[in-house]
C-alpha cells in the first residue's frame, strides 16, 4: 500500500468497519468520526511499511482502539473525583426506538399533503399562514395539529430539528 490511490481505496473500504467499532466505543457519532479521522491519519503516515502481508486491516483497528484508550487515559486525568455521586438516570436507548417507530408510523398514516404540513410546522417553525399558502389551502386547515394538540401528543426530542439532521 506504497501508493495514494491504495490507500485511498483500503480508506473507503475499511471506514465502515472502524466507524461501527468507534460507534460501540464512544456512543457518540462526531467522536466517533473524529476518531476514524485520527486513525486513518495515523495509518496514512505509516502506509510505507505495510503491505497486503501485513494485515492492514488488522493494523488500523489496533490503531483504532489504542487511540480510542489513549484519549480515555487523558480525559481520565482531567477529571476530578468528588465524594458525592450523581446519579442521574440515563435514558433508555430502547425507548428513543420505540418513540422513533410510533413517530414514522404516526407519520406514515398520514396523506402527503398533511406529512408535509405536520413536518413544516413542528420541524420547521413555519407559521400556518405559510404552510396553507404552500399547500393552496385555507390557515384553518394546517392551524389545528399545531393550536390543538393531540391529548396524547407528547414533544419528544425526536421531533427537534438537531435529531432529524442527526439521523437521516
Amino acid at each position: 500500500m506504497h501508493g495514494e490511490q491504495d490507500f485511498e481505496q483500503f480508506a473507503r473500504d475499511i471506514t465502515p468497519g472502524l466507524f461501527r467499532r468507534a460507534r460501540l466505543l464512544l456512543h457518540d457519532r462526531q467522536l466517533a468520526e473524529d476518531l476514524v479521522q485520527d486513525c486513518l491519519a495515523r495509518v496514512y503516515r505509516s502506509r510505507a511499511t505495510l503491505d497486503e502481508q501485513s494485515n492492514p486491516e488488522g493494523y488500523a483497528h489496533k490503531v483504532l482502539f489504542n487511540l480510542f484508550l489513549e484519549s480515555r487515559r487523558r480525559r481520565s486525568n482531567t477529571e476530578v473525583v468528588t465524594a458525592q455521586v450523581d446519579d442521574h438516570q440515563v435514558p433508555d436507548p430502547a425507548d428513543a426506538v420505540t418513540r422513533r417507530v410510533a413517530l414514522d408510523r404516526a407519520l406514515a398514516a398520514l396523506g402527503d399533503e398533511e406529512r408535509v404540513a405536520v413536518v413544516a410546522r413542528y420541524l420547521d417553525d413555519r407559521p400556518a399562514r405559510e404552510v396553507a399558502a404552500m399547500l393552496g389551502r385555507s390557515e384553518p386547515w394546517s392551524a389545528p395539529p399545531v393550536t390543538e394538540p393531540s391529548p396524547n401528543f407528547a414533544p419528544s426530542p425526536m421531533t427537534s430539528r438537531r435529531y432529524c439532521d442527526e439521523h437521516h
